[in-house]
């Protein structure tokens, strides 16, 4: 068998720290360039040359793409080079056997269903935040036949990602640890430099520097709401006056998803009510009953008619179906959108920008803050039209379906208002748009 002397690198005191703690799954959110990859993928290199292990056994280093694991793959390889009769490289699998018969592979985390294996001894998720959170669902049930760690690494991207809240949620657990490394852990610990840190602050906005160099707050400039709006949804009362009562209903389509309805007075959410598992029947039976009680007329109840929700609206006569990929509302000549959901989620972003939504309800905040966070900026399309993130996307960050921040939406549907003001907070400017094939100032419009 080859031999091969192994020295270990000069780590810093929480690259160390991290190493040699015991828990069996470390989370590790730490700032651009602090050494956290370097560390993880030595500790990766280290465990596949330990003793105890049988041959065949794996380690994992795991990345939300094929490119990401492709860099670190070539970085290791990089390491083994000079010894070719001691390892065994795989570059179409991308794996490297070490001399004991422990498998390091690189793997991408985009599909899944890939994650499932046996023999995993330990894994290292790179990147981690901007990652689904179902790549870590399989992660965990491969690690459960050998009782195997997995090391969590990535940048910090806000408090609503599955990751942060996989944080949150193992608190106190003795089988989970966490650490925060901030750009100055990284200067104290001599990894970075002191000026560096200086001249980025004075190069980035303030959002994006604080995200990336001190693991707070947010740097995504696709987001539509901002979070103090968010936030302050539950004290505008002052701002917010009651008017006309509105149901709008998001109906469950598959087993995962909630039936979340919404009781309106204006634009003031008053009651919320949520169902699991809840058939078309009992779903309009519940919906009628709220419109009764609140003297609702039919027309100002708006239901998702995409998916099974087009049976709720058959059982609702008058009520209106919201179809989400229908055409807009109007079609500017500055401005256009995708669809009807996503000309619906840019107006409830200016209102609620503007603290002119209110919620009553005191239950769900947390859940509603988290889906309103990730109402962000979509791909255009070719012809350049506005759109939101897609659902999957959506759903893949959150960990579930956005049922709140959808029902929230379809009360834009009912206003009128759909105004270029936000259109203009976006960088753009319209003087005019296009109503059925004539062309109408705006000031008109509002005349109308």
């Amino acid at each position: 068998m080859a031999s091969v002397n192994i020295q270990a690198p000069k780590l810093s005191g929480y690259q160390r720290a991290i190493i040699e703690h015991p828990a069996r799954f470390k989370i590790v959110e730490a700032c651009t360039k602090s050494g956290k990859t370097f560390s993880q993928l030595w500790d990766a290199f280290r465990i596949g040359h330990q003793k105890g292990h049988k041959q065949g056994a794996n380690v994992w280093w795991v990345a939300p793409t094929y490119a990401q694991a492709k860099i670190a793959f070539g970085r290791m390889q990089r390491w083994i080079a000079p010894y070719p009769k001691a390892y065994r490289v795989n570059l179409s699998e991308l794996t490297i056997t070490t001399p004991l018969g422990i498998i390091i592979t690189f793997k991408t985390a985009e599909k899944p269903d890939n994650l499932y294996g046996e023999d995993v001894i330990a894994v290292k998720f790179d990147e981690f935040t901007r990652a689904r959170v179902e790549a870590w669902y399989a992660l965990r049930s491969t690690l459960t036949a050998t009782g195997g760690g997995c090391t969590f690494i990535g940048n910090y991207t806000g408090e609503t990602s599955w990751g942060h809240r996989l944080i949150e949620d193992r608190k106190g657990d003795p089988e989970y640890a966490y650490w925060k490394v901030t750009a100055d852990d990284a200067v104290e610990a001599g990894i970075m430099k002191r000026d560096e840190v200086d001249q980025a602050r004075k190069d980035l906005p303030h959002a994006v520097f604080m995200a990336l160099y001190m693991c707070e707050g947010v740097h995504d400039a696709t987001m539509l709401i901002e979070y103090p709006a968010i936030q302050s949804l539950w004290d505008n009362s002052d701002n917010v006056p009651s008017g006309d009562t509105y149901i709008t209903a998001d109906v469950a389509r598959f087993g995962s998803d909630r039936t979340v309805i919404g009781v309106w007075h204006g634009f003031r959410l008053v009651h919320i009510h949520v169902a699991q598992h809840s058939d078309t029947v009992r779903t309009s039976a519940t919906i009628k009953q709220y419109q009764v009680n609140e003297g609702a007329s039919m027309v100002n109840v708006i239901v998702d008619e995409d998916g099974v929700g087009g049976g709720v609206v058959d059982q609702l006569p008058g009520c209106t179906g919201f179809q989400g990929g229908s055409k807009a509302v109007y079609q500017g000549q500055g401005v256009n959108y995708v669809n009807l959901k996503s000309q619906c989620y840019y107006e409830l972003a200016r209102m609620v920008n503007e603290r002119r939504v209110h919620i009553e309800v005191p239950d769900y905040r947390e859940e509603i803050q988290s889906e309103l966070y990730q109402v962000r900026i979509g791909d255009p399309d070719k012809e350049g039209k506005l759109s939101v993130l897609k659902k999957k996307d959506v759903k893949a960050a959150l960990g579930r379906s956005p049922d709140f921040a959808d029902m929230m939406m379809m009360r834009m549907a009912a206003t009128h208002d759909h105004s270029p003001t936000f259109a203009e907070t976006m960088g753009l400017r319209l003087s005019g748009y296009s109503d059925n094939d004539m062309d109408v100032t705006f000031e008109e419009r509002i005349s109308e």
